[in-house]
C-alpha cells in the first residue's frame, strides 16, 4: 500500500488519478485504478514545490488538460490526451514577492477558465485572484480581506447559479460571477 504525502490529486477523465509529488522533484505519476498500480506520469517541466513541501491545486479542464499550480511561482499543464507536460506562465512577482499557490484554493467556472487565488511567499497576507484561460493569466477582483490575507486561508466552492462562493476562513464570505 502506498502513502502519499504531501501530494496533488486530481481524477482524469478515465478515472485515474493524476498526482505532483511534494517531495520528489519534479515528479509525477498516476495512480491506475482498476490494476491499483502506479506509474510514471513524466518530469514537470518546472518545480511545483514551493517552501515546506507545499504545492497549490491542480483543476481538470474541460479540454483535458490539468493546470497545476505551484507552490513556489511556477505552473504547469498535463495534457490528459497526449500524455505530456509543459510550462504555464508563472505567476507575477509584486511588491511582497513572488505569488504563488501554497495551499491555495482554486474553481473550475462554467466558461472553463479557473479561478486561483494567490499570495506572496509562503503563507504570506497580500492575495490576489486570478483567471486562467488554458494560456494565460487574467486578474480577477480581489476580496475585501484578500490584501489583508495569505492564500491558504481560502475556499471555493461552484454554485449551481454559476458563482464562486468564497470564504477566508473567517467572516468574509463573497460571491464570484465570472463573466
Amino acid at each position: 500500500r502506498r502513502v502519499l504525502f504531501r501530494s496533488g490529486l486530481t481524477m482524469l477523465p478515465d478515472g485515474n488519478i493524476l498526482t505532483v509529488d511534494a517531495t520528489v522533484p519534479n515528479g509525477s505519476e498516476i495512480f491506475n485504478w482498476k490494476t491499483q498500480t502506479w506509474s510514471s506520469a513524466g518530469t514537470t517541466p518546472a518545480s511545483l514545490v514551493g517552501g515546506g513541501e507545499e504545492i497549490g491545486p491542480m483543476v481538470l479542464r474541460p479540454d483535458g488538460t490539468v493546470i497545476c499550480f505551484g507552490g513556489g511561482g511556477h505552473n504547469c499543464v498535463y495534457d490528459f490526451k497526449t500524455k505530456t507536460w509543459k510550462l504555464a506562465p508563472d505567476f507575477p512577482v509584486v511588491a511582497g514577492g513572488q505569488l504563488d499557490c501554497a495551499d491555495a484554493p482554486a474553481c473550475l467556472l462554467p466558461n472553463g477558465h479557473v479561478l486561483v487565488q494567490t499570495s506572496p511567499g509562503l503563507f504570506l497576507s497580500g492575495s490576489q485572484f486570478f483567471e486562467w484561460d488554458g494560456t494565460k493569466f487574467s486578474p480577477a477582483p480581489n476580496t475585501i480581506s484578500g490584501p489583508f490575507s495569505p492564500s491558504f486561508v481560502g475556499n471555493m466552492l461552484m454554485l449551481p447559479t454559476g458563482q464562486v462562493l468564497y470564504t477566508n476562513i473567517g467572516n468574509d464570505i463573497e460571491l464570484y460571477t465570472p463573466a
